[in-house]
């Protein structure tokens, strides 16, 4: 999923129970560095993690999450990965 948008307090994704999200889940923001290649081939990026929030409110096709951890300032667009425990 990615950041659709930032409140003061409030980080709210574009992924909610259709996806498969919970009230408590727990989600790494990630930035894309530099791509990573091989063989003139792309195989993805090297992520950095920027963060983690955790989802309190969610409904089916969106998420409303607070912020446990910010290394730098999030922004909308941003991609999370879910952290399963």
């Amino acid at each position: 999923g990615k950041i659709a948008r930032i409140k003061t307090g409030e980080i709210m994704l574009n992924v909610g129970a259709s996806a498969g999200v919970t009230p408590g889940s727990t989600f790494s923001l990630v930035a894309d560095a530099a791509p990573v290649q091989m063989e003139g081939k792309s195989l993805g990026y090297d992520e950095t993690n920027i963060g983690t929030i955790m989802a309190d409110a969610v409904e089916k096709n969106f998420s409303r999450c607070q912020v446990v951890k910010q290394d730098t300032p999030f922004k909308e667009g941003e991609r999370v990965v879910e952290i399963v425990p």
